[in-house]
């Protein structure tokens, strides 16, 4: 049966996993989510590496066929190979596909200084940490969240199109668009498919799995996805 990995920092990419569904994959889904860790964006290279690494152990002991890093900031430690897929690819395919535009990049610390975005193109980069800590506290509403959203929008307010290179933030594109209705906001996470196999042959099961708080995990996700998540376990302890 056909097993899919999906990592994370936290709760972005259960939009991965959703779309996932949503295009018909019946492929078993084993997601972690390592929010008991320090966040991956302000992490150094050299300790992000090592923790890849782990993270790679614990889904090569779930015996995935397919893994997809579906967080930027991991991504700047991780090569694209064989059954490794990550959303930094798709990230640099919006770039590329729009170079003739004034293109604006929001996302953690370590993804945009990091510089994998650099293309050559002149894009604009703004850091949204922030935003990534709201989401997963399950705000994606609010006052808080506006404030938040133009603090990262206006240093790069003459871009016409903005990418958003961390899977916690596609789930703000209405209140996005609300502050900034005459910009394109781009979620990457279409490109990332182009990539990933939709085997039809699993039963459809799914393994959540956390290094943080199960029941932070739980209650973000229904707020933030409308996901229930059943059964959600600790694995790779710090």
């Amino acid at each position: 049966m056909a097993k899919i990995g999906i990592c994370d920092w936290g709760i972005g990419g259960l939009g991965v996993y959703k779309e996932l569904r949503k295009r018909g994959s019946n492929a078993d889904i084993v997601y972690f989510s390592d929010s008991g860790y320090t966040p991956y964006g302000k992490v150094p290279k050299d300790e992000l590496h090592e923790r890849w690494l782990k993270v790679k152990s614990f889904f090569e002991d779930e015996e995935v066929d397919q893994i997809i890093v579906a967080c930027n900031a991991l991504s700047t430690v991780v090569q694209e190979q064989g059954p490794i897929v990550i959303i930094a690819t798709a990230v640099r395919r919006v770039v590329e596909d729009n170079r003739n535009q004034a293109v604006g990049i929001i996302g953690g610390i370590r993804t945009i200084e990091s510089g994998i975005y650099d293309l050559g193109y002149g894009h604009l980069g703004s850091v949204a940490q922030p935003l990534s800590a709201l989401v997963e506290s399950g705000i994606i509403v609010g006052a808080e969240v506006e404030e938040t959203i133009r603090n990262v929008v206006e240093p790069i307010s003459s871009s016409e199109l903005i990418v958003l290179a961390c899977t916690h933030y596609p789930v703000l594109i209405p209140v996005f668009r609300k502050l900034y209705p005459t910009k394109l906001f781009i979620d990457p996470v279409n490109n990332l498919f182009e990539k990933v196999s939709f085997p039809m042959d699993g039963n459809c099961k799914a393994d959540f799995h956390t290094s943080g708080n199960i029941k932070e995990m739980e209650s973000s996700a229904e707020k933030v996805w409308g996901l229930q998540l059943k059964n959600v376990r600790n694995s790779i302890q710090n």
